[in-house]
């Protein structure tokens, strides 16, 4: 279990031992649930379970069960929400140990879930429980309750704590509660031990051993040995890298060279894998300080192995960590890493002489230049934020630009890289070469789009980006659907999920400006009549009020998509309510963006044109 369910897992393990002592001595409970259970502090001052109550227990031996073995005849016994199901027949007879395990399951689940699993209706229950589940259902129908289950748990959503319970916890409860007697654990004795396992990051009786499971817990139990081994693999690119550049040089065979060559390609691919699979809603949190130490690590030992690596895998490296650092919002940190392999690449290139190797190196700079171009652009939407003119970024065209055209040079238009580049471009609705109409290029970029393996995120941002090219009414028709089908394959607290719903309020607030400005060809037609107008309007701060609480929730209070909505929020509360009641959301915004982001921050002034907006009509509101 993860460490803020530990330590309700620890007291379940306990409560299993109680039983199994019980159990022993020939006893079964039949009444077990939280009300039997008193939690006191033992002398080091740690909380101890006891149970208690066996007042219709019964012997498990019926040659010395004497008058505890006796049922009220047509009456069962025990609590409904607890019982197992054999316990619910009218006469109690099939009661033994697994009966008291199906209890503890149902306790488990209510312990770490904070969900009382109802009595089944009519009967007993057919399938068995799962914590996780009951989280889901209760989140759907009461979110306030179930955030607050998170938050007592350390989580801080109920989708977090859901994601800790699936798994091994799930499964020990699920065997626990299996309907089938045959089915469940043997004993008391048998759960304490998978709970046991479990904490210590054993694989659990209770699951499948697959061989994926099986290394995700050989990885919790030695994550400081896996670090080091991740660190090592860095060292093996590094190499295996010196080995190709020594075979090259001392035997020029081509066949040697490719051989190895390959094999430095698939050790640096493997590592670009375990990069690309960070979590960015992860990173965000408690892993992140663990990420960039391990990410400079590697920068650090490129850089102390100085000319001894191989140029190429050495920039590559470089490349995939700095594409590692902008997931994580390190954004001058990935422009330092881009910036010291470009200029060790450059002197390589510089002093080449074999064509097909200096080919190689060209190609490998092109890359180098898109992740630089994304860092730059990365930076002018931290400081400007949401919506910025145009989304033009001259610097990061330029690099996209200057990688499409060496890429032509070398007769490489037709590789991946060369995709991503263009990808770029269109993204800020520009094309390569000067020239090509832009519905060209939304074709030759949707076609690729379509067998290009970039990546979940890759393609749900190209989607999101494709949704919004358009005019307002395109825009506010197609848009919402794009989100769903993105929440639905990435979950609604993504990333990517939550800047877009950060995005759409955006353009809810513009198109509704636009919509008295008549500044965009048929966007005047969006609402004819001031209630029409009125009526988006309302619409537009509900959706505001929950973008705020969603982006605060993933990117922090002060975040810039966080500080943004908030933007959105008080435009749209001041066009609803008048700007006497969007006054104080102003002031304390207006403090926050300066002590966040400086005096000088876009989104400042976007938030100054948007009172302004609200206080003196729409024309003053407009700066895109």
């Amino acid at each position: 279990a993860s460490s803020p369910l530990r330590e309700r897992t620890r007291l379940m393990t306990m409560i299993c031992d109680a039983m199994q002592a019980a159990h022993v001595q020939g006893i079964v409970h039949r009444d077990l649930k939280p009300a039997n259970i008193l939690l006191v502090r033992g002398a080091d001052g740690t909380a101890v379970p006891k149970v208690i109550d066996f007042g219709i227990a019964k012997a498990i031996d019926p040659d010395i069960a004497g008058d505890l073995s006796q049922t009220v005849q047509g009456r069962r016994v025990g609590t409904p929400a607890y019982m197992a199901p054999e316990q619910l027949a009218t006469e109690d007879a099939g009661a033994d140990v697994r009966s008291d395990v199906y209890a503890l399951g149902v306790i488990m689940a209510e312990l770490v879930a904070g969900v009382r699993p109802a009595p089944a209706a009519g009967g007993a229950r057919q399938l068995p429980l799962q914590p996780s589940r009951l989280l889901a259902s209760l989140a759907s129908s009461e979110p306030a309750a179930a955030r607050e289950i998170a938050t007592r748990r350390g989580y801080r959503t109920p989708e977090e704590l859901r994601r800790a319970l699936r798994g091994d916890i799930d499964a020990i409860v699920a065997k626990a509660t299996m309907p089938d007697p045959a089915h469940r654990y043997r004993s008391a004795e048998a759960m304490a031990e998978d709970l046991r396992r479990m904490s210590e990051s054993l694989p659990v009786l209770a699951r499948s051993p697959s061989r994926s499971y099986l290394a995700r817990r050989f990885v919790q139990r030695h994550r400081r040995a896996v670090i080091a081994a991740a660190c090592a693999a860095v060292a093996l690119v590094a190499i295996s890298s010196v080995a190709v550049a020594n075979a090259i040089r001392a035997e020029r065979s081509a066949a040697l060279a490719s051989k190895q060559a390959l094999r430095a390609e698939q050790v640096t691919g493997l590592l670009a894998g375990v990069f690309d699979s960070i979590d960015p809603e992860v990173a965000q949190g408690r892993d992140r300080t663990l990420l960039v130490e391990l990410l400079q690590g590697t920068l650090a030992r490129i850089g102390d192995q100085g000319a001894s690596i191989d140029p190429k895998s050495a920039a590559e490296v470089s490349r995939i960590v700095a594409d590692a650092l902008l997931k994580i919002d390190r954004t001058q940190m990935a422009m330092v890493a881009v910036d010291d392999a470009m200029a060790r690449l450059n002197a390589a290139i510089a002093e080449e002489t074999d064509p097909a190797r200096r080919r190689e190196l060209r190609i490998e700079r092109s890359a180098l230049r898109i992740t630089r171009g994304m860092a730059l652009f990365n930076a002018g939407w931290a400081e400007s934020g949401i919506t910025r003119q145009a989304l033009n970024d001259p610097m990061a065209e330029a690099e996209w630009r200057a990688a499409l055209d060496e890429l032509a040079d070398a007769d490489a238009l037709g590789t991946r890289t060369a995709l991503l580049a263009r990808l770029r471009l269109w993204r800020i609705r520009e094309t390569w070469p000067d020239g090509m109409p832009h519905d060209q290029l939304d074709r030759e970029i949707d076609e690729a789009m379509s067998d290009a393996p970039l990546g979940p995120i890759e393609h749900w941002n190209y989607q999101l980006r494709k949704a919004e090219i358009q005019n307002w009414i395109a825009v506010l028709h197609d848009y919402p659907r794009a989100i769903a089908e993105c929440e639905a394959a990435l979950g609604q607290e993504h990333p990517v999920v939550v800047r877009g719903r950060n995005r759409m309020l955006a353009f809810s607030v513009m198109a509704a400006i636009d919509s008295r400005t008549a500044s965009w060809g048929d966007s005047i037609q969006l609402w004819v009549t001031d209630d029409e107008l009125r009526e988006h309007w309302r619409a537009t701060e509900a959706h505001a009020n929950r973008v705020v609480e969603q982006c605060s929730r993933v990117f922090g209070p002060m975040h810039v998509q966080t500080l943004s909505a908030r933007v959105w929020q008080m435009a749209a509360r001041g066009h609803v309510w008048g700007a006497s009641e969007a006054h104080e959301s102003y002031r304390s915004l207006r403090e926050d963006l300066i002590n966040a982001l400086g005096t000088g921050s876009k989104v400042l002034k976007q938030a100054d044109m948007m009172w302004a907006g609200v206080n003196e009509g729409y024309q003053a509101a407009k700066w895109w």
